[in-house]
């Protein structure tokens, strides 16, 4: 090869590196991104969860105020009212806090497989950041020994 040639080879190398250290830190970004949104939305939904737990626990409240305060019900019947109010009660949290375990687990299989998705994205762009930085170096290297042994020395003459 021609030293323009070399010389040129080892300009688009040195492009293409750094192209590919812009992208592999773009994927590092989102990948940090993607780990921040996560935890916003599992926060989220704690709030919710928080807030739906306080809700049932009202409405509970409020159904054993209202039965404590029949005065026309019998013993009998305000036992009963409590039980089918505690078994309401108990089978309304259990359906909510499936929903949301179902809803939380959706949200880290999907946040799983796009950090997959980018990891493999950045290995890859890792793996062609390697090759071309080897190949700069190996061209440096080759023009460093082309000079050298094609110097003149004073002592030739």
């Amino acid at each position: 090869m021609t030293w323009a040639t070399v010389s040129l080879r080892k300009m688009e190398l040195k492009n293409r590196i750094n192209q590919l250290e812009s992208e592999d830190l773009k994927i590092s970004q989102r990948i940090q991104s993607l780990a921040r949104q996560s935890s916003r939305d599992e926060q989220a939904l704690q709030l919710q969860n928080n807030y739906q737990k306080t809700l049932l626990q009202q409405d509970y409240q409020d159904s054993m105020d209202a039965i404590s305060n029949d005065g026309k019900a019998s013993d009998a019947d305000k036992q009963q009212a409590i039980a089918s109010a505690q078994q309401q009660y108990n089978d309304r949290l259990s359906i909510f806090e499936q929903t949301l375990e179902n809803r939380s687990n959706s949200i880290k299989e999907l946040v799983d497989a796009q950090t997959q998705a980018l990891e493999a994205q950045q290995e890859q762009v890792e793996t062609q950041l390697k090759a071309a930085r080897a190949e700069y170096e190996s061209i440096g290297k080759a023009m460093d020994t082309d000079i050298k042994s094609s110097t003149i020395t004073l002592g030739s003459f």
